[in-house]
């Protein structure tokens, strides 16, 4: 992509070192002194930039906190649509979007959220929520607005188990317990391929056409 050459490249790692250098000049202007201390925090892209940054330019900042931080970038966007395909989508296990805030969310924090020993709306630790979504299945009188269909339950004890391949290696790793909380983009188990317009503008812009 030879005419975004600059636009990569500001993703990939120059942004944050340029902004850290403006914003050190901008607090020596505004307190008349140099910072003697700068700490960075960020999360999921946020989390990358913090390792690119560390790895590329480790004199900007004195401390800093990574969580979640998208690496492999490609692998990310393609593993949402791999699930999609493993688990619902064309298929009776579709779950809509609403049933993940009204039913599934309490579900997974009432059997977990207590585990480290305070009730307070987090998981602390995912890795030990073994929660049961058996526990959702509809009765004969149930509509389907607060409960499961068993085809959906199957699709979500696959959801919350890693796609593996033939000789148990882990293609994609599960979703954690209390993830689906914050359904803020397009859902594997809604039914839908996720973030079809992003995937087909990457895709083109990858290739030289355009959008």
């Amino acid at each position: 992509m030879p005419s975004r050459v600059e636009s990569v490249t500001d993703f990939s790692h120059r942004a944050v070192h340029v902004a850290s250098q403006i914003g050190k000049k901008l607090a020596s202007w505004y307190y008349g002194a140099e910072p003697h201390h700068s700490y960075y925090n960020g999360c999921s892209a946020g989390g990358r930039q913090g390792i690119s940054v560390a790895s590329r330019y480790p004199e900007d900042f004195d401390g800093i906190i990574v969580g979640a931080p998208v690496l492999d970038w490609n692998r990310f966007i393609g593993a949402a649509a791999i699930w999609a395909s493993y688990v619902a989508v064309n298929t009776s296990a579709a779950i809509p979007i609403p049933l993940w805030n009204t039913t599934i969310t309490q579900e997974v924090l009432r059997q977990c959220d207590a585990l480290d020993g305070k009730v307070d709306g987090i998981i602390t630790d995912p890795s030990l929520c073994k929660w049961d979504p058996q526990t959702l299945l509809c009765g004969p009188s149930g509509d389907g607005t607060n409960c499961l269909t068993q085809p959906q339950i199957d699709g979500l004890k696959k959801l919350y188990q890693p796609i593996v391949g033939s000789n148990g290696e882990v293609i994609v790793s599960p979703y954690d317990p209390g993830a689906e909380g914050d359904i803020s983009l397009p859902f594997p188990m809604n039914g839908e391929f996720p973030l079809p317009t992003l995937v087909r503008q990457y895709l083109l812009q990858s290739s030289g056409s355009t959008v």
